[in-house]
């Protein structure tokens, strides 16, 4: 009977099961939020695009068409029957004469209702109409003005914001610099050479049908709010939740997934015994939701994160009964091992788990992370080691960045809070990526199981 009832139960589940694929719409119709972040990564890179809100043009009523009254009909006699005498005709034309005076004194009526309304003392046509057409006109001219300045408002209100926040994130840079950690010792070793990212750039024609001031964005990938790691090791937690976060979003499937679960279960030999050693990679925890039999990856507000260590167990277990909770779990994800791979990734929605060694200007810099920087502010921080990202799209850069920079940049979202970046966002230009990414594979999302 026991087992009869998991099979009972395996079976429920997988008829009930729902495969979520990754979707392929662009982020063509953003948000609010997203335009703004857009439009000032533009503004960093050089572009001069700027992202309107969208604005109801509402059409001005047409002018009420010039009344001309109906001429007297013309009576035109019919032929009176045959068997008709003539007194029976005499009355029929009697009748008819009626019927047209009664008409026509109906349209008279209603002809000196529409003077009466509309035409001026001097007889001039539509002074009213035009005055009301023109107070229309001005309304919307004044609407719209309104929206404008209500969008230029709340720009001015969001980069405020961040600012403020940059200073909080400035505080807590050495903090985030203590907790990156060498990400390849995370990443299971495949066959010979399987694993290592080809460093070969874009082709000079890959994007050359794309105009500087188009984008690539997974759908609604900015619509989820920007998390902070706090003051552990757990970038690559962060990045693989997020990016399932985004799969499902882009779907239109809201989620707060719990990065505390995530973390302890990319760590296989620290989930029994406490283990001092810290930092993970993503690929280990798709692998065990992937054999998992159930949705293993719980929600938030069951298995909440906390953003302070704990010395000598870094999963911090044990976890909470809750964080067994499961509310999705991994059916598929690809390693990507060329830059183009990871463009296809993104073309096709699939948001994609990056590692990176870091550079000063990494933590300095606004929403354009490039390589020269990197290089005229000093070595590669002695610090710092890898880190976690997640990128959501890419922008083709303008040519004047080509020959150091390349092709495009790819838009990130990083674990750091609001202060890093632009509201947690910035575009990483291609040879910054060639540069500075790990050995380990970059990681794609395909489906996930709801």
């Amino acid at each position: 009977m026991k087992y009869l009832l998991i099979l009972l139960v395996l079976f429920s589940f997988k008829s009930l099961a729902e495969i979520i694929h990754a979707s392929s719409e662009n982020d063509q119709n953003p948000s609010k939020q997203t335009k703004i972040i857009l439009e000032t990564l533009f503004s960093d890179i050089g572009i001069e695009k700027k992202i309107q809100p969208t604005v109801e043009n509402k059409p001005a009523p047409a002018p009420i068409p010039i009344h001309s009254p109906i001429p007297t009909p013309t009576l035109v006699p019919t032929e009176a029957p045959k068997q008709m005498s003539a007194g029976e005709l005499k009355i029929q034309e009697l009748l008819n004469k009626n019927k047209a005076a009664l008409k026509k004194q109906k349209e008279d009526e209603k002809d000196a209702a529409f003077k009466k309304k509309y035409y001026k003392k001097d007889d001039s046509f539509y002074a009213e109409i035009k005055a009301e057409n023109e107070e229309n006109l001005k309304k919307l001219k004044n609407e719209n003005q309104a929206t404008l300045k209500e969008w230029s408002d709340e720009i001015k209100k969001t980069r405020e914001h961040w600012e403020e926040m940059r200073k909080e994130f400035l505080g807590n840079v050495k903090t985030y610099k203590k907790n990156t950690f060498n990400l390849e010792d995370h990443e299971e070793k495949l066959q010979s050479g399987s694993h290592d990212f080809t460093i070969t750039p874009l082709s000079k024609n890959y994007v050359e049908k794309l105009s500087s001031s188009d984008y690539r964005l997974i759908k609604q990938a900015m619509d989820i709010p920007i998390r902070n790691q706090g003051k552990r090791p757990t970038c690559a937690a962060f990045s693989g939740i997020r990016a399932i976060e985004v799969l499902l979003k882009s779907n239109n499937i809201d989620s707060d997934l719990s990065e505390q679960y995530f973390y302890w279960s990319s760590r296989p030999s620290c989930q029994q015994a406490p283990c001092s050693s810290k930092g993970s990679w993503a690929a280990k925890g798709y692998d065990q939701s992937m054999q998992a039999k159930m949705p293993d990856i719980p929600l938030e507000k069951f298995c909440p994160y906390k953003e302070v260590s704990i010395s000598n167990n870094e999963t911090q277990i044990p976890l909470g009964q809750t964080c067994q909770e499961g509310f999705v779990k991994i059916n598929h994800y690809k390693r990507l091992n060329s830059l183009p791979e990871t463009m296809a990734a993104l073309d096709a929605g699939k948001p994609v788990i990056a590692g990176f060694t870091l550079t000063p200007n990494f933590y300095l810099s606004n929403g354009f992370i490039t390589y020269k920087d990197s290089k005229s502010k000093g070595q590669m921080d002695s610090h710092a080691e890898g880190h976690a990202i997640l990128l959501i799209g890419y922008i083709p850069l303008p040519a004047k960045h080509h020959a150091e920079e390349g092709q495009v940049c790819f838009i990130t979202a990083n674990s750091w809070g609001e202060g890093w970046g632009r509201g947690g966002y910035s575009c990483l230009s291609e040879t910054w990526v060639i540069k500075q990414r790990v050995k380990n594979a970059f990681l794609s999302i395909e489906s996930v199981i709801n």
